[in-house]
């Protein structure tokens, strides 16, 4: 599990190296060297976690919700937008096409799209509670 989060992070950095300079904990180590940083694991887990719990949540909105929004007003604190998600989701899916080859129908592409697009929704949606 934890070498698929990491390919989501490394995918997401070396295409977008300006989202990596956000984390002090780790902006000064170049990509390639990340891997052994407790600090980047710890972050990468954190991403799989939330949409893990997201998931599991399904049947409890106001739960999902809550998981949401929270990771969004922590994203807002910290001046990242609805962007970075964008990017991400673009990322996510490509690292996913790349790993399950043939699987990755173009109706399991959809179903994902169409989730990740509600996900991150939410997560912009606490975004702008930070806003105002």
């Amino acid at each position: 599990m934890f070498m698929r989060t990491r390919l989501f992070c490394f995918s997401y950095f070396r295409r977008y190296p300006q989202y990596h300079q956000v984390f002090p904990a780790f902006k000064h180590l170049p990509v390639d060297e990340l891997a052994d940083n407790k600090k980047f694991q710890a972050h990468c887990q954190n991403i799989m976690s939330t949409l893990s719990n997201s998931i599991d949540a399904l049947d409890d909105a106001d739960l999902m919700d809550a998981i949401l929004h929270s990771t969004g007003e922590r994203h807002g604190r910290r001046g990242q937008g609805t962007q970075e998600f964008i990017d991400l989701k673009g990322v996510m899916i490509e690292v996913m096409k790349d790993t399950l080859k043939s699987k990755f129908s173009t109706e399991v592409e959809a179903a994902w799209n169409k989730t990740i697009d509600i996900l991150f929704l939410k997560i912009s949606e606490g975004m702008e509670r930070t806003a105002s």
